[in-house]
């Protein structure tokens, strides 16, 4: 058999004896095909005891092809559902204020399940800065399907009525 094997250019590696009869050997997917028709030559029979790798993964994996249409239909969803913003987080503004950038994000079309091409954060900020009074800083990132709103609002302090008197510090 192993002549019949060296013979037909079958490469067999990590080859271990067992008994005089039976023998250990690996193969690759490309000879594999080839070492069944040496065995019918020889007489001999041949069991495989692991079939592993990437190879003989593609195979079976060409042998079902439903599973393969379900595997890419599973990433081509993935893909597309990765279009679109499907969360808006506000953060450093209080409920109210949360609630009416939330209002202005509808009113220039911002809103969950919309296209991520169709969203610029600059454009976004801009408005937000123009619409809302009271912000010290307005930041806009997309970060994958969450468009991250972070503000910081003023903090102006109620002057008294009268005359006060003022402290260097």
């Amino acid at each position: 058999f192993l002549s019949t094997c060296m013979g037909r250019g079958i490469e067999l590696s990590d080859v271990g004896f067992i008994s005089p009869s039976s023998i250990t050997a690996r193969v690759g997917i490309a000879d594999y095909h080839s070492l069944v028709e040496a065995q019918r030559a020889s007489g001999c029979s041949v069991r495989a005891f692991r079939r592993g790798g990437a190879p003989f993964l593609l195979e079976s994996v060409s042998r079902r092809k439903t599973a393969l249409v379900g595997i890419m239909a599973f990433f081509a969803v993935v893909f597309f559902l990765a279009l679109f913003v499907w969360r808006i987080d506000v953060t450093g503004a209080s409920e109210e204020r949360t609630l009416e950038i939330m209002k202005v994000l509808k009113a220039t079309g911002i809103v969950p399940r919309v296209a991520r091409r169709a969203v610029d954060c600059d454009t976004v900020r801009n408005t937000l800065w123009a619409e809302i009074d009271g912000l010290a800083f307005v930041s806009v990132e997309l970060r994958g399907v969450v468009l991250s709103v972070n503000v910081a609002e003023k903090d102006i302090p109620q002057l008294p009525d009268g005359p006060v008197d003022l402290v260097a510090a």
